[in-house]
Order: structure tokens, then C-alpha cells, then sequence
């Protein structure tokens, strides 16, 4: 993603950093987050500080080391686009077509995913599923958030093996409406730390 983290300095600052989050060419390059408290990073921000943009911030059920089935990562619709504002525009498919990727990137390795669906959802939707009790399971719920997205991705049927993000973020327009970008690990590449 073009994009080197210091995060020795980062975690001088907060340990609770876990990570960072890009989408070349787009508003989203943040630091990620996790506590056990998932309203804090709602309004807080890396350093801690108080503010109504929040942060980016991985859901407290989930590992760090996004090794789940399913990880949740959280920010906040701004008006002006920055945190996850920009993620309704994925509702184009040329917009899909030109940001595919998203990238994890912690201290030894770059996680690359591919964008497999978005689309709009309530808070009680299959999409915030973090545990299946069979692989049946997990695998139908791998087909149903494919197929609900809202732009065509171009997605084949996926391994049942495979490990997706979701990104979720408000819509404004209802207390548990949310829209969400659905990808899946598509590499994993190790680096030497390096600083930024």
C-alpha cells in the first residue's frame, strides 16, 4: 500500500494501537485500535483525546492478529469523508473497480484484502455474525454477504477457509442502520519493520 508504520513510536503513544488500515488513494489511512470497551474509540481518538470523530477501531470480541473467520473494524460516517465517510461510495462499481484492496498492515506483515461485497444492513443482520457453530454455517454465511451486495464485485464462490473484515459505519439515516464493505484475505506479506 506505499505506506511504512513505526510502530514502536505509535505504541509510546498508545499500546492499544494493533495496527493501521489503508485504502490506497482514498481518506481511509488510520491508525486501528482495540480495547475491551467498543464505545471508547467512538469518541476518542489514537493519542486519546476526546473528539466526535473517534477512531478506527477493531470490535473487542474480536483477535488482533485477525486470525477469526470474521473480524469487525468500526469508524464513523463524516460529513467531510474522513474515518470511514468515504466507504458509501462503494456503492459504484467504477469506485469498487479503482479501490479493490484494503490493507492491514502490523509489525511484520501486510494482510491484503479483496473487496467481495457492500451493501446496507441493520445491527441485527447475519453480517455482524463473529461465531458459526458449523462449517455449513460459516460457508453459507460466506454466499449470503456476497450476495447482498449492492455493486456487482465480480466475487466467485469463495473457499470455506476464507477470512473476511467487515467495515462498518452509520448511515445517519436510523439508529441501527449501518453501511458495510465486506472483503476477504487474498495475501499476506512478510516485512522487516520499518519506520515511516
Amino acid at each position: 500500500p506505499g505506506i511504512t508504520v513505526d510502530f514502536a513510536a505509535l505504541k509510546e503513544v498508545n499500546p492499544e494501537i494493533i495496527g493501521w488500515i489503508v485504502i490506497p488513494d482514498t481518506a481511509v489511512n488510520y491508525p486501528l485500535l482495540q480495547t475491551t470497551d467498543n464505545n471508547y474509540y467512538l469518541k476518542h481518538t489514537y493519542d486519546r483525546t476526546y473528539s466526535d470523530f473517534g477512531s478506527i477501531f477493531l470490535a473487542s470480541e474480536c483477535t488482533s492478529d485477525f486470525s477469526d473467520l470474521h473480524t469487525l473494524i468500526y469508524g464513523h460516517n463524516t460529513k467531510n469523508g474522513s474515518m470511514f465517510g468515504s466507504l458509501k461510495k462503494y456503492k459504484d462499481k467504477a469506485y469498487l473497480e479503482a479501490h479493490p484492496n484494503i490493507y492491514i498492515v502490523q509489525e511484520n506483515r501486510i494482510l491484503e484484502y479483496k473487496i467481495i461485497s457492500a451493501f446496507t444492513a441493520e445491527t441485527s443482520d447475519d453480517v455482524y455474525l463473529l461465531s458459526f457453530a458449523t462449517e455449513g454455517d460459516y460457508y453459507y454465511w460466506l454466499q449470503k454477504i456476497t450476495a447482498l451486495s449492492e455493486v456487482e464485485s465480480g466475487t466467485e464462490e469463495l473457499p470455506v477457509d476464507s477470512k473476511v473484515i467487515t467495515l462498518s459505519t452509520c448511515t445517519s439515516r436510523t439508529q441501527t442502520e449501518r453501511f458495510t464493505v465486506n472483503a476477504v484475505l487474498s495475501q499476506v506479506y512478510s516485512t522487516a519493520q520499518t519506520t515511516q
